[in-house]
C-alpha cells in the first residue's frame, strides 16, 4: 500500500483547510448565517477500510458524490449519517417548508451543500497543486455503508484504491455536526497527488 509521510498529509490538510474556509463563507452566504468548519483532520486508509468507516456512524448513509476526472481520476464525496443529514437541512434551512414538499427539499439542500463543500476542496488542490481537474454534477445517495461503497468504487479489478479521509465539523445554529469528506483515488491518481505535494513542498523551501 502506500503511504503519505507526516509532511505530506500536514500539507494536505492546509490545503483542504483553504477550501474548507471557502466553503463556509460560501454556505454562510447562502443561508445569511455564520456557518464555521474546523481543520480538516487528513489521514489515508485503503479503500476496503472505508465501509468499517462507514458502518461505524450508523446503518443508513447520506452521502454527496462526485467524480473528477483530467490529471487526476477518482470521486470525492461528502457523507453524514442520516440523523445528521436532516440536522444540516434543519439547521441551515427554513422550517417552513411545506412537510410534503421536505423530502424534495431535503435532497436539493443536501446535494448543494455538498457541491459547495466538494468543489471548494477540488478546486484547492488543483489551485495549490497545479493539477488540472474537473468535477462532475453531484449525485446523492441514502442507503447503507455496503451500497455506499459499492457506489464510489472506480473499478472492480483494480485493487489498488485509497481514500483519502477529512473529518470535519460544522459549526451551524450553536450545534456541532460532524461530518467525513472522502477522496477514492487508485494508485496511479494517488501518486500524481503525492508527487504534486511533493514539488509544492519544494517550491515553499
Amino acid at each position: 500500500m502506500l503511504v503519505l509521510s507526516d509532511e505530506e498529509i500536514d500539507a494536505l490538510g492546509e490545503i483542504f483547510n483553504l477550501g474548507v474556509g471557502r466553503a463556509a463563507a460560501a454556505l454562510s452566504e447562502l443561508v445569511r448565517s455564520e456557518i464555521t468548519m474546523t481543520v480538516p483532520q487528513v489521514e489515508l486508509i485503503p479503500h476496503s477500510d472505508l465501509s468499517n468507516r462507514m458502518n461505524s456512524i450508523g446503518d443508513k448513509i447520506c452521502l454527496v458524490w462526485q467524480s473528477i476526472s483530467g490529471a487526476v481520476n477518482g470521486r470525492v464525496s461528502l457523507y453524514f449519517s442520516g440523523p445528521e443529514a436532516l440536522e444540516v437541512f434543519n439547521s441551515l434551512f427554513d422550517s417552513s417548508i411545506p412537510s410534503d414538499r421536505i423530502a424534495e427539499y431535503e435532497t436539493d439542500a443536501l446535494i448543494e451543500v455538498g457541491n459547495i463543500i466538494l468543489n471548494a476542496c477540488v478546486g484547492s488542490v488543483a489551485n495549490l497543486l497545479g493539477v488540472a481537474m474537473k468535477i462532475s454534477i453531484p449525485s446523492l445517495v441514502l442507503a447503507s455503508p455496503d451500497r455506499i461503497v459499492a457506489e464510489l468504487d472506480l473499478d472492480p479489478r483494480n485493487r489498488q484504491r485509497h481514500a483519502l479521509m477529512l473529518t470535519i465539523r460544522l459549526g451551524i445554529a450553536q450545534k456541532q455536526i460532524s461530518g467525513q469528506v472522502a477522496v477514492i483515488l487508485d494508485a496511479v491518481a494517488l501518486e500524481a497527488i503525492r508527487s504534486a505535494v511533493g514539488r509544492y513542498l519544494a517550491d515553499l523551501d
